[in-house]
């Protein structure tokens, strides 16, 4: 089946009106970003979902549709840039798993996608992580500085909890490096489903525990707390954080841009001791000690 993708710029304010027109003309998909490329968001306030003040907007129709039609539906509305271009009729699947090869993290943690047939010969510790709705394939430098760090640093730990689990990557490697059980806690229908997905693919679901609520955290509980997330809801949590770790346990954050270490520094340092810090392509990690 072959695709026609409409491509076009627009304000803010035009964005949302534009989808509805799209989708009501049967858009099997729509997509927008950063149409400057200068404005990504990296820290919403929780519960926000901010826009760029330039839109790019990009939506697949199946039937024929072109500049005049486009034109037609969306008049009166202000936008530039209208292209659309034919998308030829290919094994998306295929093509999609071409993308996905076993990674390395570490000198002994791989993830590999399911699908893979190129692991045989892999010597070391294999996750076994399809890329999916929930964030978490390991591919983003959040991800990977706490997969470096776990495999740097075994965690023989009693428990572990992975906060803001998405896919469950973090809880999945501890595990697998030795810790005894995990706590998985997101508030995302996906990410819980994706979490004990990848805990059965993996044959560890009888040593995770999925959560939907802080509140079913206990106190003094916790040996090793995985936060990648970003820095508001990581400052927000930081008390809890605090609460949840036994005397000795160990912090991780990520999900912290280089440019808000020092805040992040600065705020953790009144509760934590600062242990270690890594940082990749601007982003940061923080090992913290609970004394």
């Amino acid at each position: 089946m072959n695709f026609n993708k409409v491509k076009l710029r627009c304000s803010r304010n035009e964005a949302y009106i534009i989808e509805e027109i799209f989708l009501a003309h049967e858009a099997k998909s729509i997509s927008i970003s950063d149409a400057s490329g200068k404005s990504p968001i990296y820290e919403p306030k929780v519960g926000d979902t901010p826009l760029w003040d330039t839109i790019k907007i990009s939506a697949l129709f199946e039937q024929d549709i072109s500049i005049k039609s486009v034109s037609s539906f969306l008049e009166g509305i202000t936008y530039s840039d209208l292209k659309i271009t034919k998308l030829l009729n290919q094994n998306w699947i295929q093509k999609y798993q071409k993308n996905f090869n076993p990674i390395r993290f570490g000198e002994k943690l791989w993830v590999i996608p399911s699908w893979s047939q190129d692991d045989v010969d892999i010597k070391g510790i294999k996750l076994k992580m399809d890329p999916g709705l929930a964030f978490g394939s390991g591919t983003h430098e959040t991800t990977r500085l706490c997969l470096e760090y776990l495999d740097e640093h075994p965690p023989t730990y009693d428990s572990v909890l992975d906060f803001g689990c998405g896919s469950g990557i973090l809880a999945i490697a501890a595990l697998k490096l030795g810790a005894k059980y995990a706590y998985c806690l997101d508030i995302d229908p996906q990410a819980i489903y994706s979490t004990l997905e990848n805990a059965r693919k993996n044959q560890i679901l009888s040593k995770i525990m999925v959560l939907d609520s802080p509140k079913k955290i206990h106190k003094n509980s916790i040996d090793l707390i995985l936060a990648n997330i970003l820095l508001n809801p990581l400052l927000q949590f930081s008390n809890d954080f605090y609460s949840y770790l036994r005397p000795g346990g160990t912090l991780i954050i990520s999900g912290i841009k280089e440019l808000h270490l020092e805040k992040a520094k600065t705020e953790f340092g009144k509760k934590f001791t600062v242990r270690q810090i890594n940082i990749l392509n601007n982003w940061a990690m923080i090992e913290l000690k609970k004394d």
